[in-house]
């Protein structure tokens, strides 16, 4: 029997990998405030701006939320109460969740909320032939991927699990919200569910005359519109196992405004097989059931799509160097990527190059 050390998944805020530099006013009194380690050096508008924080628990993981405005903490309740709300109805967990019935039964009608969200999965499948698959969940399952409960899957074990992948073997029509399954599968819509919600931040401010939000989980970051003082947020981006401490320890630092910039790094979650040394990380390719090895350290994609953002980064990390690059230059107006190789090679899409602060080599892909 294989045995394993765990590993701690990084979910707290003290473990976050993004760096966000924001501008943030209290009161009457203007005062600067870190959030996560580095003092920003931005100057201070002469108005004053009223924000609020709140930080919970959704989707397994800790989330930031700061919304800037005279009612930003309604904006921040809000916001709170629509990832809970979607935290619900996306489980594949919950008894009476639909993804339950569809997982239990094979074939379910689904709201209006979750087939929308499906509906973006299977377009994301077939775009990128595979690499995104929301059937990859009986894998998930053996590697103990989907509870915390880490175990060194044997080769039968990933080669059954691996047999059931596949949404090209999905029904599933829109208009009728209807969607069946083969025999054996299950699907959870977790590697675009924060993104969702994320996409849904103009409708849920717009009421409280919010302009300026940022939404962080972990290596996750949206940006709705810019700072309050008109500036670029300021996102930093690390990679590896140790998140940074000081500017010095980031790859570099994005400059963006209604963006999502979304870091798919296998150092997120992840266990070490006690007995070879291996490193089992979550980011599983749909095509073998193992983790993937394609050659990339970390995959950063920018977007104006929470959802889509989401998706791509763990697909263009399965697919590997060529074919994401590949991939961008077919469909560059969706998105720009920050790409690191596992030599520490760092490439930049060339509309993003501008934007990207580093002191690293930098190849511009065109």
């Amino acid at each position: 029997m294989h045995q394993f050390t765990r590993k701690a998944v990084r979910k707290a805020a003290g473990a976050l990998l993004l760096l966000v530099l924001v501008m943030v006013f209290s009161g009457c009194a203007q005062i600067s405030r870190v959030i996560d380690r580095l003092k920003p050096t931005d100057p201070v508008p002469a108005e004053v701006v009223y924000y609020d924080t709140v930080e919970f628990y959704s989707f397994g993981n800790l989330m930031t939320v700061t919304c800037y405005g005279d009612l930003c903490s309604e904006a921040c309740m809000a916001v709170r109460e629509e990832f809970f709300r979607l935290d619900g109805v996306f489980s594949a967990e919950e008894q009476d969740a639909v993804l339950t019935v569809l997982n239990t039964d094979g074939e379910a009608v689904l709201d209006e909320d979750t087939a929308a969200a499906f509906n973006a999965a299977i377009r994301l499948y077939w775009s990128t032939e595979g690499a995104f698959d929301i059937t990859l969940r009986p894998v998930r399952q053996v590697w103990g991927f989907d509870t915390g409960e880490y175990r060194v899957a044997d080769a039968l074990e990933v080669k059954e699990a691996a047999a059931l992948v596949g949404s090209n073997r999905v029904a599933f029509d829109l208009v009728s919200r209807t969607a069946q399954l083969d025999p054996g599968q299950s699907v959870d819509l977790s590697g675009l569910a924060f993104g969702t919600v994320c996409d849904r931040l103009p409708a849920l401010l717009a009421p409280y005359g919010v302009q300026s939000a940022m939404i962080i989980s972990g290596q996750k970051v949206y940006a709705y519109g810019s700072k309050p003082d008109g500036e670029d947020w300021r996102v930093g981006i690390s990679v590896g196992e140790q998140a940074a401490a000081t500017e010095s320890d980031y790859l570099g630092v994005l400059s963006v405004s209604d963006r999502a910039v979304f870091t798919a790094d296998p150092y997120e979650e992840y266990f070490i097989d006690g007995t070879t040394g291996d490193m089992i990380h979550h980011l599983l390719d749909p095509k073998t059931g193992y983790p993937a090895e394609s050659g990339l350290g970390s995959v950063t994609v920018v977007a104006s799509s929470g959802a889509m953002a989401e998706g791509l980064a763990s697909a263009l990390f399965v697919m590997g160097q060529e074919k994401a690059v590949a991939y961008w230059q077919a469909n560059r107006s969706l998105f720009d990527m920050v790409l690191v190789t596992d030599e520490g090679q760092v490439f930049v899409t060339g509309p993003l190059a501008s934007r990207f602060e580093t002191e690293s080599a930098v190849t511009v892909i065109n």
